[in-house]
Parts: C-alpha cells; sequence; structure tokens
C-alpha cells in the first residue's frame, strides 16, 4: 500500500481501516465473539450479531497511529512505507491472533475439527502468527521506530549453550529477552548460511551478540562479519582457549567432581597441578595431569558449572568474579541485554 497527499492521525486511522479490516459476522466467522466485548446485537436479526470491523484490530490500529503518528511525519520516503507495511503486518496479527485465541478457548470449535489430528493441527498452525510479528518488527525496523532490542546470542557449541539457558530459566532476570542458539558445526564451507541467517535476523530487529573460541576459524568467521557490517566487534567475544577454561579453579573442580570425577583430589593439589608455566587449555590439562578425556563428559559439565554458579550466587557479589574470563562473558551479555 502506498499512499500520497496529506493525513491527519484520524484520516490515516481511517484509510489503514478501510483497506485492511472488512466487516465480518462474528456470530458465524468468529470463534471468539462469545468473549469479545465488542459485538453488538443485530436489532433487524434477533439473536444475531451485527457485522462489524474485528474491535481489537481497530482500537490496536487506531491506537498505534495515534503513538506513531508524529514520529512518522518526520521519516523519509522509503521509511514511511516501512512504516505502513509494520501498521498492515499489526493489524493482520491482532486479527488472526483473535481467531486463533478464540477457536483455542472454544470446545465446541474444537469439537468441531473432527479428529485428533485436525486438532492438534490447528493449535500447531498458532505459529503462523510470527510471520507478523517477525515482519512487524522488521518493517518498523527499517522506519527506525522499533524501540525494544531483540537479542540473539550466537554461541560456538552446545556447552555454551546448555549453560546460558540454564542460568536464563533459573537465576538472571537480565537474560529475559535473550535468545541463545549455536552456530556448532557450520564449516568453513558452509559458512555463507551462516552470513544469510545473521542477515534475516537483523531484517527482523534482532541484535547480535556472537562467542566464539579463540583459533583461526573463529576470527576468521568474526572478521568477515564485523566487515560485512553484520556485527559490531563490540557484540563479539572470544574464549582465550574454550568455554570450560573460563572458570577460576574452584568452579572448575566443583563442577567436575558433580560429574564424578577428581572425587578425591583436593582444592590445593587441583590448583598445583593445573597451573603449568604455559597455561593449557583445561582439556589439555586434564589430559596430561589426570588423563581426562575432558570431550566424554562437555555436556554434562556445562550443566554443573551452571549449577555451581547458582548454588553460590554470593559469587555474582564478588568483583574478582567479573574480573575473570567468564566473568567478563557474562557482563558483556548482561551490558549487552540492556
Amino acid at each position: 500500500m502506498a499512499l500520497s497527499g496529506h493525513y491527519n492521525t484520524e484520516q490515516l486511522a481511517q484509510l489503514f481501516m478501510n483497506n485492511w479490516i472488512g466487516f465480518t459476522d462474528c456470530g458465524a466467522k468468529c470463534p471468539r465473539h462469545e468473549h469479545c466485548h465488542f459485538t453488538k446485537q443485530d436489532p433487524y436479526r434477533p439473536g444475531k450479531l451485527q457485522d462489524i470491523r474485528c474491535g481489537p484490530a481497530l482500537e490496536t490500529l487506531q491506537n498505534f497511529v495515534q503513538c506513531t503518528f508524529t514520529s512518522a511525519c518526520a521519516l523519509s520516503r522509503t521509511q514511511r512505507q516501512g512504516y505502513i507495511d509494520a501498521a498492515y503486518h499489526l493489524t493482520q496479527y491482532v486479527i488472526e491472533a483473535e481467531w486463533y485465541l478464540g477457536g483455542m478457548m472454544n470446545k465446541e470449535f474444537i469439537g468441531w475439527l473432527g479428529t485428533t489430528e485436525y486438532r492438534i493441527g490447528f493449535f500447531s498452525l498458532t505459529v503462523r502468527l510470527r510471520e507478523h510479528l517477525d515482519r512487524f518488527a522488521g518493517e518498523l525496523s527499517k522506519a527506525g521506530l522499533f524501540c525494544i532490542k531483540r537479542t540473539l546470542i550466537l554461541v560456538e557449541g552446545q556447552s555454551e549453550k546448555l549453560f546460558l539457558e540454564k542460568l536464563r530459566v533459573v537465576r538472571f532476570t537480565w537474560f529475559k529477552d535473550l535468545h541463545v542458539d549455536t552456530y556448532e558445526g557450520l564449516p568453513n564451507r558452509k559458512y555463507a548460511k551462516l552470513r544469510l541467517f545473521t542477515q534475516r535476523l537483523r531484517k527482523q530487529g534482532y541484535e547480535l551478540f556472537i562467542q566464539g573460541d579463540c583459533d583461526a576459524r573463529t576470527q576468521s568467521r568474526f572478521d568477515d562479519l564485523i566487515c560485512k557490517n553484520i556485527v559490531s566487534k563490540d557484540h563479539t567475544f572470544q574464549f582465550h582457549f574454550d568455554f570450560e577454561s573460563a572458570f577460576p579453579p574452584w568452579i572448575q573442580l566443583a563442577a567436575l567432581q558433580s560429574v564424578g570425577l577428581l572425587s578425591d583430589v583436593s582444592m590445593a593439589t587441583f590448583s598445583a597441578r593445573m597451573a603449568t608455566p604455559s597455561r593449557k587449555s583445561l582439556g589439555d590439562s586434564l589430559k596430561e595431569e589426570f588423563s581426562i578425556d575432558l570431550s566424554k563428559y562437555k555436556t554434562a559439565l556445562a550443566s554443573a558449572l551452571a549449577d555451581v554458579l547458582i548454588r553460590k550466587e554470593e559469587v555474582f557479589l564478588d568483583r574478582k568474579f567479573w574480573q575473570t574470563e567468564i566473568g567478563s562473558f557474562l557482563d558483556a551479555i548482561r551490558r549487552f541485554g540492556w
């Protein structure tokens, strides 16, 4: 939809409404009519409802235009088109969400669907609402009016993802609006897929934070993403060796012992044997000093490391913890999330 001419707030909202919100028979077409206070009895058809425009969509659209009109007036022509498209997808989201929500609350409607397969399929179809929300966020971002930062943390492996997800669910409010995913197993020959993936996310309004280990392959990835303006340098974090090696020794030992390793080793012995002149990764040191293959325990250890921090929450009040490598990583995520 393209616009020409001059509009005030009411005229613009009315134009959008006329194009995007049609009249419908609420009683026959919308399964939420029993719960909606916008419905009206038809004076000419006893027991029937009037054909009206969707009330929730209408009020949402009017409120959206009212709140954004002044900012929209200052937009460039290209940005205004993004604004119009955002308003459209917001309107369609409300219309479809009302219909799906009504259907999910309406036992008669669910019964009408017949077989279990069709009923499960109906509930599954609600994921389509994400398409409108993603388009709304993306188009509003084009207009420079999307004010909520959506954050995706891309981590190198499943261990990092498990660790962060566990902290988010159990402990940290500053993880609430963060999403965590992994790019594990994406070799250099398929690296273009990572670039396309991140580009699509930016169009949907996401900001990216990417973590990796300190190796040539990771550095190449980061440099390419930074060069192509897909992610900024201050939105990346690289561990000196790897994730497991970033923790203070006392946390490492507590986690190792919780997964059944080094149960008879004291903290003093562990620190002495792991403190080599040319510091190695935790995995290399465990193999050399204790003949332990850490690769067999990576997932369990990641969960245990999170458990140690959750149990010892006073550690987050210790300034020294935030100066460790894992502390710096969590602090970077915390600052980025806000």
